[in-house]
């Protein structure tokens, strides 16, 4: 049956024109499916979960003042679609509102504001002691636009023409491992079941990230699978060239059980506008939370 709902699941990218990799567990029966669960992939805004969590645990700490004040010069930042980068402005605002700026709309440049601040070092030592290995989160968003900027003279287009025509090469094509911050479905599922369970980073700090997370306004992934008002979900999405993904838990606020889920897709098309491969992420998320339901 596991295999029946998994060669359905493949059947669906296939035909547009994608592959995908998914780890879905039921974090009370422990049941899970996975497909490619173990193969690394490039994390893309995926890897913002970690670094905000060693930001708030940083904070917990002592070591970094959340509420300190940063000047952010939107013509200086890392580029993205959406946040400071879009303004004209120079803004001044706390660690913990850029905080939330990150993981709300999937700010770059709030994001590598706070990674300059943090740094790689604290962000590795929370996964490590939280023993998940199969995450490396060690370069700032700003990487990944430097390396388009040497492949593609900065044409995001034509970056995207060259990965979907290298679609059989592991990773992007011409981008080298160290452009990306990587790891696994099951990585990013067993992440977010820490967060669910406050083990992450304890209690009361995992509390703080879960309600960042709940601020995420993009619904059109896991959310658009589970439209229902008896179904509660918080997340974070991550987009780069070809690549799309989501991670996040799903509970049923009747009975209460809940799915850890992570979803990333891989896209054959060059196109950057792709509604249908991105409403798949949460038909496919629902059809293994219903398939596990059933067991």
């Amino acid at each position: 049956m596991t295999e029946e709902i998994s060669d359905t699941i493949n059947a669906i990218w296939s035909g547009l024109g994608a592959e995908g990799y998914l780890y879905v567990e039921d974090l009370e029966t422990r049941n899970w499916i996975g497909i490619k669960e173990s193969s690394r992939i490039p994390l893309a805004s995926v890897a913002k979960v970690p670094l905000i969590a060693a930001l708030i645990q940083a904070g917990e700490r002592g070591e970094i003042d959340l509420q300190h004040r940063v000047d952010v010069d939107p013509l200086n930042s890392t580029p993205g679609g959406t946040g400071i980068t879009v303004l004209q402005d120079t803004v001044t605002m706390s660690l913990r509102d850029l905080a939330v700026m990150s993981l709300s709309v999937s700010d770059n440049a709030a994001t590598d504001t706070i990674f300059e601040i943090v740094g790689p070092n604290r962000v590795g030592d929370l996964l490590a002691s939280n023993k998940l290995r199969s995450l490396t989160v060690d370069s700032p968003m700003s990487h990944l636009y430097k390396v388009i900027d040497e492949i593609a003279d900065g044409n995001e287009v034509e970056a995207l023409i060259l990965a979907t025509d290298h679609f059989n090469t592991s990773g992007a094509p011409y981008l080298p491992d160290s452009a990306f911050n990587t790891g696994t479905a099951r990585s990013v599922a067993r992440l977010f079941e820490l967060i669910h369970t406050g083990e992450l980073i304890g209690p009361k700090g995992t509390a703080t990230l879960r309600k960042l997370l709940k601020t995420q306004v993009f619904r059109h992934r896991i959310a658009s699978g589970f439209p229902m008002d008896a179904v509660e979900y918080y997340g974070k999405t991550g987009t780069f060239l070809n690549f799309r993904h989501e991670a996040g838990i799903v509970i049923d606020a009747d009975s209460r059980a809940a799915f850890s889920i992570a979803v990333f897709t891989r896209s054959r098309i060059a196109a950057f506008s792709q509604p249908e491969l991105d409403a798949s992420i949460g038909y496919c998320a629902r059809l293994a939370v219903e398939h596990l339901r059933s067991w």
